[in-house]
């Protein structure tokens, strides 16, 4: 008789095979796989690791690859835009902020350029990366959960206490809605000192990599399990929810139905869809209704009184010389740093200010405005697109737009819907948060979009099909 399957071919069995079959034979490939698990693996846990492994793929300029005729035009123009990162500062006051802003955008240059050029990576060796990625995420989930609940318990959650307060009898009040803000946004991704916002639009990209890995198998007549398919996205679902970052739920709202609707289409029946899509209804609805942080964000977005306090309120106070209140939200400072960000571009959208100056014009700006708080704190423009105007000016800002669209059309032209949908949800994701002002989000769209457009194998590939 035939033995039943995954009776002999357990999940880590497979995943064992998949590791040792993964390392690839040429020395160059070795060097550029290694470098891209730096890169993966401490886009979750380490800066330290992802600052090496970028190195180390910008050292494989140096590898022998294809003809440099064979990079698309929008990959040399992250050298134009580094370069007038670096011009700028040559004509606007250097700063150490300066300085920053122009070598943390240096991986947009070589990165893309090193994989456009350099041979494909081996279709198993590419399984093997996305692997460990999706398993270090998990983990990464796990222990941020795990730290949240040992928070819960110091200060004196108890089953008991949790059980009473989930059937409406809540004596200790306090502590339960204490605990429940472990669970969720800063207090939950700061686990690991990660920003809600980045650490969403990770897990989003991990989400595209689960779906890939999750086709690629199918189309390979070698599944996992269906549980393990469950519980990797349910996590991922869990996770984004709690972690209550308003644009990247929409993103990621927007992300699913794609894939329900084109690329899963005609590979799973609406039937086998409904369970996963009450599982995602019922994450989201659940934690809105049950975290206070995620409720009050989300009243954020139709609270109206917001309108009345913000600036006014520290206008009044700058005047009066009260003690200052905390009223601003996420939703009303967006809108003040956006209208002080507006009110330089009217005499500086040409040339802009230049990447040493544009943060302390800025930051003048909100003073001369009465934005007190975004003046006190040195809020940046929260808008990538605004943040590359005001520093490179209007020539900066198309070299950054045209860079996008030739992401977008090469993966659009070759119908390759993940780097696509990646490629979208980073661009949505700059319209609120200045994403190349860090080291994650630059490695987001200088190293995971050109590795899925140059590396990501048709799903399926086995060996002797394809570039296998």
């Amino acid at each position: 008789m035939l033995a039943p399957r995954f009776s002999r071919s357990s999940l880590f069995g497979q995943l064992g095979r998949q590791f040792r079959v993964s390392l690839p034979l040429a020395r160059s490939e070795q060097w550029l796989a290694f470098a891209l698990l730096l890169i993966l693996g401490g886009l979750m846990f380490s800066r330290a690791a992802i600052s090496w492994g970028v190195i180390m793929l910008s050292i494989g300029i140096f590898l022998p690859g294809r003809s440099w005729q064979r990079v698309p035009a929008w990959a040399w123009l992250g050298l134009i835009l580094v370069g007038l990162y670096a011009l700028s500062l040559g004509l606007s006051l250097p700063s150490t902020t300066g300085w920053e802003e122009a070598v943390e955008k240096i991986p947009l240059a070589l990165c893309p350029l090193v994989l456009a050029s350099v041979e494909r990576l081996p279709a198993r060796t590419v399984r093997g990366l996305l692997w460990s990625l999706v398993l270090i995420a998990s983990l990464g989930m796990l222990v941020m959960l795990s730290m949240a609940a040992s928070r819960s318990v110091a200060i004196g959650l108890d089953w008991h206490m949790a059980l009473d307060c989930l059937g409406g009898q809540c004596e200790q009040a306090e502590i339960w809605y204490r605990a429940l803000a472990f669970f969720a946004y800063s207090d939950l991704s700061g686990g690991l000192d990660h920003h809600p916002g980045y650490l969403s639009l990770l897990l989003l990209f991990v989400l595209l990599v689960q779906v890939w890995l999750w086709d690629d198998a199918r189309l390979r007549r070698d599944p996992f399990p269906h549980w393990w398919m469950g519980l990797s996205t349910g996590l991922v679902y869990l996770f984004i929810a709690l972690l209550s970052s308003r644009m990247h739920q929409l993103i990621f709202i927007g992300v699913l139905l794609f894939l329900a609707v084109y690329v899963l289409r005609g590979r799973m029946s609406w039937k086998q869809f409904l369970l996963p899509l009450a599982v995602v209804g019922g994450l989201f609805g659940g934690t809105q209704l049950l975290s206070p942080v995620s409720k009050a964000r989300m009243a954020e977005v139709t609270d109206m009184t917001e309108e009345e306090t913000g600036k006014e309120v520290d206008q009044n106070l700058a005047e009066t010389g009260g003690a200052k209140e905390e009223v601003w939200t996420g939703m009303s400072v967006r809108r003040a740093v956006w209208t002080s960000a507006a009110g330089i571009l009217k005499h500086a959208w040409l040339g802009g200010l230049g990447a040493g100056t544009f943060r302390e014009e800025l930051v003048e700006q909100y003073r001369r405005d009465g934005f007190l708080y975004g003046y006190e704190r040195r809020l940046d423009p929260h808008n990538q697109y605004l943040a590359t105007w005001l520093a490179l000016g209007l020539p900066g800002l198309l070299v950054l737009l045209a860079w996008l669209a030739g992401q977008f059309s090469m993966a659009w032209q070759r119908r390759q819907w993940y780097a696509l949908l990646w490629v979208i949800s980073c661009c949505a994701a700059m319209l609120t948060e200045t994403l190349l002002g860090r080291q994650v989000g630059v490695v987001f769209v200088g190293v995971l979009v050109p590795l899925l457009l140059f590396h990501l194998p048709k799903a399926g590939t086995v060996p002797g099909a394809g570039k296998e």
